[in-house]
């Protein structure tokens, strides 16, 4: 699976995995085309990609739909660029540094951008507050929402977040309500960047929210069997 580099730049990368061909971005890249985004005028959606999202993306039609209906999309966890026939060394070592998050909450400190939270539940975002107010104190949050509390009503969520018109929303929400939610309220929600960060992050250390080693190794293995049997599959249908 060949990674096409664009001329003139060493890091974005055309990646085609599972019949889903998106453009992945460096931390540098993605955070200059974040600043430009925080000075539209209309909602631009960040995707952060993982393994168990191209296998879900794989199976329902919809979500690799949303998908690449992102503005912007970047590899979450090295494990996807460890597929490409030449993954680029930077690359992988950015992403297992957590580079893009990292710097992103330097700049919306630097910026005073205001951020709101969105999770799943009471406890996750109990637990993303805390975490961000202790790592990240002077990056303001302006509102939050957990899901659960509004049984799912996507007026209500989108009402949440317009009634504080915050800058970004971080996103941590289950696949695929999360990529869909956006791609169907985009025009109505009054933010600059949706930033989806999933809920079964690389331990989401920029969020608090914690997943198993055992649930994410499950994951990575099942992504690697579906990468090479689609392979194989590919390479039969040439050979006929």
């Amino acid at each position: 699976m060949k990674a096409d580099k664009l001329p003139g730049d060493k890091m974005s990368q055309v990646m085609n995995i599972l019949g889903l061909q998106i453009m992945d971005y460096s931390a540098q890249e993605a955070l200059e085309l974040v600043k430009e985004y925080l000075e539209n005028d209309c909602l631009n959606s960040l995707e952060l990609l993982t393994p168990e999202l191209f296998v879900a993306a794989d199976e329902d039609p919809e979500l690799k739909e949303a998908i690449r209906s992102m503005d912007l999309c970047m590899a979450r966890e090295k494990e996807i660029l460890s597929i490409l026939e030449m993954p680029d060394p930077q690359r992988v070592q950015e992403i297992e540094d957590n580079v893009f998050l990292r710097e992103l909450m330097k700049m919306l400190q630097s910026e005073r951008k205001s951020l709101f939270l969105l999770t799943n539940t009471e406890l996750e975002l109990e637990k993303f507050h805390e975490y961000m107010t202790e790592h990240h104190p002077m990056v303001p949050i302006v509102g939050s929402c957990a899901t659960e509390t509004n049984t799912g009503d996507e007026d209500v969520i989108v009402n949440e977040i317009n009634s504080v018109v915050p800058d970004v929303v971080l996103a941590a929400l289950t696949t695929p309500f999360q990529e869909e939610f956006v791609i169907r309220n985009k025009q109505k929600i009054n933010a600059k960047v949706w930033i989806g960060l999933g809920k079964n992050q690389k331990g989401m250390s920029d969020t608090g929210i914690k997943t198993s080693w055992l649930s994410k190794l499950i994951e990575k293995n099942i992504f690697k069997r579906r990468v090479t049997k689609y392979r194989d599959q590919e390479k039969e249908n040439q050979e006929e």
